[in-house]
Formats: C-alpha cells, structure tokens, sequence
C-alpha cells in the first residue's frame, strides 16, 4: 500500500516487488483512495509513448483509478469470481464498512482453494 502522494517511480518499483498486479492507494487512515495496476502502467506508458515523457516524480494519485472493483470480507469467494469475471479482473481489493483496506483476492486464490 503507497499514499497518494507516493511518487509513480516508487509505486512502479512496488508494483514489480509484491507482485499483486496492482498498489492499493489509501490515505492515513488505510481507507482506500485508488488503485494503479499493470494494466495502467501500460496505458500510461501507451498514452506518452514510453517513460520517457512521463514524469516518474509526480504523485501516483495522477495516476490511479480511484473507482476500483472491491469486495467486502463477508462475502464469498463465489460472488468475488463472478465479479472478476463479469468485469475482466483478476484482483479485487478487500475492505472493511469503513473503506479500510483489509487485504486483496486474487482469481488464483479462489482457483487454489478448489471454489471454481
């Protein structure tokens, strides 16, 4: 998890080490403001054509979706694959009535424990 004003390099950098596919963005009290995935590196990278005419300085929050998919820790594991299916995702992010992140499902956990 980065802050919104987390620079782009930092979140990239993060991004490639936890291996989620996506940074969860959230504020001081862990309530989640946004996300940035691989899958928006790309469009970044694709909208400036390449690095090299994006600022790596700037602050994720230039960056993020700030509408992403999420799941609430009470529901099953069979309407989280339905939404990850409906919308084309592999993630969801996990919070709390409060918007706190509490942690993420992946499409390979729910096929892991044999759900599918």
């Amino acid at each position: 998890m980065v802050l919104p004003e987390t620079s782009l390099r930092q979140a990239t950098l993060i991004l490639s080490e936890k291996r989620l596919g996506l940074v969860m963005v959230v504020n001081g009290q862990n309530q989640l403001q946004g996300v940035f995935s691989v899958g928006d590196l790309a469009r970044v990278m694709g909208e400036l054509e390449g690095f090299q005419n994006v600022d790596l300085n700037a602050p994720i929050s230039e960056f993020m979706v700030t509408n992403p998919l999420t799941i609430a820790p009470q529901e099953l594991a069979a309407k989280a694959m339905r939404i990850m299916e409906d919308r084309s995702v592999l993630t969801l992010v996990v919070i709390s009535e409060n918007q706190r992140v509490v942690g993420v499902i992946q499409l390979y956990d729910i096929l892991r424990a044999g759900i599918a």
